[in-house]
C-alpha cells in the first residue's frame, strides 16, 4: 500500500509539473486531494519531499525553514524594546484593564462576526457596546508565538524565546511602570516569559492545560473588592482553554450541551462557546452592578483561530490557513478615553497592535509604529492612522516554515507552506474561508519577494 501510494503521489506531481497545472481527473482536482492528504500524513509528506523534483522555489524554501524555530540561545535575538520614551507622570486615573485571550477563539462562532450565529448572546450584547475591529488577524498561527507576541507588541523573532523576555515585553513594562496590580492565570508559557513577581498574585493557579474562563471568572469575582481596596488600578489577563481543539478532545469530543442553534456548526466546539458565553455575561453583569463597566478598557480576543474541518483539516500546528489567521477582537474603551481619537473597524487589526493600543489609551503615546512594533488602534487623528497603515504584513506559523503575507486592508492572502512544498494565493473579499484557492504566479512571486524583504529587516533589527 505504501509503495502504491508513493507510486501515486509521484506520477501526480510528475504530471502537475509537466502541465503546469493542477492534476485532473475527469473534471476532478485532485492536487488539493493530495495536499489534504500530505498534511494529515506524516510519512507521506516527507516521502513526498525526498522524491520532489527540485524547482526555481527551492531556495526560498531553505530561507523560510532557515529563519524557522531558531535554537533558544540565551541573548539570541533579545533586544531592548520600547514603545515610548515618555515614562513622566501619566494620567491622575487610569482604568482597570481586563485582557482574555481565549485560546482557539473563531469569529465566525460569534453573533457579532455572523450573524447566523444565535449561541452568543452574551458577547454580542457586549460587542453592541464596543469597539468590533472586523478584520483582526493573529500574527503567528499559534500560541507558542502569538502570546509571546501580545506580550512583546511586536514581532519577535522565531524562537521559542528569546532569553531572557523581559526586554522584548512591552506590555510587561506598562503594568510595571504605571502600578497596575497584576491577576494572570499564569499559564506554562507565560511562567516562562513574565517576571517572577507575577506568579505572586497569580490568578487562577491552576495547571495551564485546566484553565476554563467560568473558574476564573468565579475566582475573580470574588477577589475583586479585596484587590481593588489596594487601590492601584487592576490588570487581569487569562487565556482560557475552553474551545482549543485538545480540550475537546481530551473531554470526549462531545457537545457540552444540546440546541438546535448549533447546527451547521461544529457542535462540541460551539456548545463550549455558548458555555463560556454565559460566563462572560455573568461578569460583565458583576463589573456594572459594582460601577466598575463604564470606565474599564475590557478586551476580547483569540491567540489564533483553529480548523474545524475545512478542506480536511483540524486543529492548527504546521497550518495558516484563514480559518487559523482570523481571530475576533473586541473592544469595550471608556467614553473619556476614545475622545478625540480616530480608529476605523474595518481596517486589518493585529494582536501585535494590542500593547501600543493600550499604551495609547493609557496616555502613553507610542513614538515607535514601524516594523516590527504594532500600531495604536486608536489614534489621535485620521492622518497619522493612515500614515501608519502598511502595505502587507508577514504571518507566520508558530511551529513551522509555513509563511503568509497579508494584503493591506486585510483581504488578500498569500500562502507558502514549506513543510508541504505548497502555495496558496485567496481572495479573502470574495471568499473569506479560502476554499477557492487563485492562480496567479506573478503575484505569488512578489509575495515570496515581500516576505523575504521582511524577514532580513527582522534578522537586522534583532541582530540575529
Amino acid at each position: 500500500l505504501m509503495l502504491v501510494a508513493l507510486a501515486l503521489v509521484w506520477g501526480a506531481r510528475e504530471a502537475a509539473l509537466a502541465a503546469s497545472a493542477p492534476l485532473r481527473l475527469r473534471g476532478l482536482d485532485l492536487s488539493a486531494s493530495v495536499r489534504r492528504w500530505q498534511e494529515d500524513d506524516v510519512s507521506l509528506r516527507s516521502a513526498t519531499r525526498v522524491l520532489r523534483r527540485p524547482d526555481a522555489n527551492a531556495d526560498f524554501e531553505t530561507f523560510l525553514r532557515a529563519n524557522t524555530n531558531l535554537p533558544r540561545v540565551p541573548g539570541r535575538g533579545v533586544r531592548d524594546l520600547e514603545l515610548t520614551k515618555d515614562w513622566g507622570p501619566g494620567p491622575a486615573q487610569l482604568p482597570d484593564v481586563y485582557v482574555f485571550v481565549i485560546d482557539s477563539l473563531r469569529p465566525d462562532y460569534l453573533g457579532a462576526y455572523d450573524p447566523k450565529v444565535r449561541f452568543t448572546p452574551e458577547i454580542d450584547a457586549f460587542a453592541r457596546d464596543s469597539v468590533v475591529f472586523r478584520r483582526a488577524f493573529t500574527a503567528y498561527g499559534g500560541t507558542g508565538l502569538s502570546e509571546p507576541s501580545i506580550w512583546a507588541g511586536a514581532r519577535i523573532p522565531h524562537m521559542q524565546y528569546p532569553t531572557p523576555f523581559h526586554p522584548l515585553d512591552t506590555l510587561e513594562k506598562l503594568v510595571d511602570r504605571d502600578r497596575f496590580r497584576p491577576l494572570i492565570t499564569m499559564d506554562v508559557l507565560l511562567t516562562d516569559i513574565l517576571e517572577p513577581d507575577k506568579r505572586e498574585n497569580a490568578l487562577d493557579k491552576t495547571t495551564y492545560d485546566s484553565y476554563k474562563l467560568c473558574r476564573t471568572l468565579g475566582e475573580l469575582e470574588g477577589r475583586l473588592d479585596a484587590e481593588r481596596a489596594h487601590g492601584r488600578p487592576l490588570f487581569v489577563y487569562s487565556q482560557p482553554q475552553d474551545v482549543h481543539i485538545s480540550t475537546i478532545r481530551r473531554e470526549g469530543g462531545r457537545p457540552v450541551s444540546q440546541s438546535p442553534d448549533f447546527d451547521g456548526f461544529y457542535a462540541p466546539y460551539a456548545s463550549r462557546v455558548a458555555r463560556l458565553d454565559a460566563c462572560f455575561g455573568r461578569f460583565v453583569d458583576v463589573l456594572k452592578a459594582k460601577g466598575l463597566y463604564d470606565d474599564s478598557v475590557i478586551v476580547l480576543t483569540a491567540d489564533h483561530g483553529d480548523s474545524l474541518g475545512e478542506g480536511g483539516r483540524w486543529g492548527h500546528a504546521y497550518t495558516l490557513f484563514p480559518e487559523i489567521l482570523r481571530v475576533p477582537l473586541i473592544m469595550h474603551v471608556p467614553k473619556r478615553l476614545l475622545a478625540g481619537r480616530y480608529w476605523d473597524p474595518d481596517a486589518a487589526a493585529y494582536l501585535t497592535d494590542l500593547s501600543p493600543t493600550l499604551y495609547a489609551l493609557l496616555g502613553r503615546e507610542p513614538d515607535e509604529a514601524s516594523e516590527p512594533y504594532g500600531r495604536p488602534l486608536f489614534e489621535t487623528d485620521r492622518a497619522l492612522f493612515e500614515a501608519r497603515t502598511r502595505p502587507a504584513r508577514v504571518v507566520v506559523s508558530s511551529y513551522g516554515p509555513v509563511y503568509g503575507l497579508l494584503r493591506g486592508p486585510g483581504d488578500g492572502l498569500a500562502l507558502f507552506d514549506a513543510v508541504n512544498d505548497a502555495s496558496y494565493l485567496f481572495d479573502l473579499d470574495s471568499d473569506p474561508a479560502g476554499r477557492r484557492p487563485l492562480s496567479d504566479p506573478a503575484a505569488l512571486g512578489r509575495a515570496r519577494g515581500e516576505i523575504r524583504r521582511q524577514v532580513e529587516a527582522l534578522q537586522a533589527f534583532y541582530h540575529y
